[in-house]
Formats: structure tokens, sequence, C-alpha cells
């Protein structure tokens, strides 16, 4: 996506296209997921290496859902890689980002599966897996 999205940047034509088309698909499960919970959201959080680096991305996720109530603040949105409100002050929805440990997670299932735990099970360090690996 980094290089999509410099590409959109540098004025390429098909990498902006391609940009529209990943957040317009964000805003359709944004708004699916808030009809299904009677349109209320407690949060809109943005995780992970596009949620958390590309503040891009998360302007045109969120572009067009005022009517959730979210509202992102221009400079607060500007943070990457950091746990960080970037909501504005109307925002009824919290929009945040919250950085994760992607390498982590998947070391600590496999060191589970390894020693013959499933992930659903609590360990020692708190796993709580969503058991997608069992079988």
């Amino acid at each position: 996506m980094r290089d999509v999205e410099k590409a959109a940047g540098s004025g390429n034509a098909r990498a902006r296209l391609a940009m529209k088309v990943f957040t317009h698909g964000c805003r359709r499960q944004i708004a699916a997921l808030a009809a299904s919970l009677d349109g209320t959201l407690d949060a809109l959080v943005f995780t992970a290496g596009i949620g958390e680096h590309s503040s891009e991305t998360r302007r045109l996720a969120c572009d067009g859902l005022e009517v959730l109530g979210i509202q992102l603040d221009e400079s607060r949105n500007s943070s990457r890689g950091q746990e960080a409100l970037i909501s504005g002050a109307s925002s009824r929805v919290p929009v945040l980002v919250i950085p994760t440990n992607e390498e982590l997670m998947m070391a600590i299932e496999t060191e589970e599966v390894v020693k013959g735990r499933q992930c659903g099970d609590v360990g020692s360090h708190g796993c709580r897996s969503t058991g997608s690996h069992r079988r």
C-alpha cells in the first residue's frame, strides 16, 4: 500500500483509483457494522500497517462517515505508528490509532501450538486467540 500511496501522491491516476476503491470498501464495511450495531459505534480503531502508518488512507476511509458521528481532526490524523486519538472535538465517535505487534502475537501462538496447547486457552502470557488454527 505504501507504493500505491506514493504513486497516488505523484499523480498516478490508477494508484489514486486503487486507493479510492480500497477505502470505499473500508467505508462500506464500517457502515455495515454500524448498521448491525443499531447505528451506534463506541469507537473506530485503525491498527496494523496501513491503519498505523497511512494518514491518507485513514482520511479517505472516514470521508463521508460523518452521518455515523465520525469526524477526523486533520492535524491529529498526521500521527504515524503511535497510539493516538485522531477524531475531531465534535466527533461523536472516538477514532483511534492503536499500534500492534503482529510478529509477537504470531510467535506466541506458534509457541502455543508447538507446546500442544490451543491459543484459545489462557496460558502464562494470556493468549486469547480466536482459535482459527484449531482442528
